[in-house]
This record gives C-alpha cells, sequence and structure tokens, in this order.
C-alpha cells in the first residue's frame, strides 16, 4: 500500500507531493518518491491551437 501525501499553502498553491510505497506506474521497486514545486503559475504556457469554423461544423454533425 503506497500513502500520498500534498502539501499546499492556505490559498493551494502547491508545495510537495510525497510518495511512501511502490510506483505502480513504472512498476517500481518500494521508495520514497519527493516533489518540490518550484514554480507555479495558474495561466496557460502555451495557447490553445486554433479551431476553424469548419471543423467546428463537422464535430457538430458527427453522431455517436
Amino acid at each position: 500500500v503506497s500513502q500520498y501525501t500534498f502539501y499546499t499553502t492556505a490559498s493551494g498553491v502547491p508545495l510537495k507531493f510525497v510518495m511512501l510505497g511502490i510506483n505502480y506506474l513504472t512498476d517500481g521497486h518500494f521508495d520514497e518518491y519527493i516533489y518540490t514545486f518550484t514554480h507555479f503559475t495558474t495561466e496557460l504556457q502555451w495557447p490553445a491551437p486554433p479551431v476553424s469554423d469548419d471543423r467546428l461544423a463537422r464535430a457538430g454533425r458527427q453522431t455517436d
């Protein structure tokens, strides 16, 4: 069983993420993983790609 702890400031800014146990995503061994956040922004770093009106119209015509 793994234990996850996520630390934030009072306003919700991430500070640290700690995982103690087995990293099942990479099939790792039992270990401690520590991620320290050094930069955080709520702004997008890259602009969203443009979507043409034609593509939107075609998407609207698609059926399940």
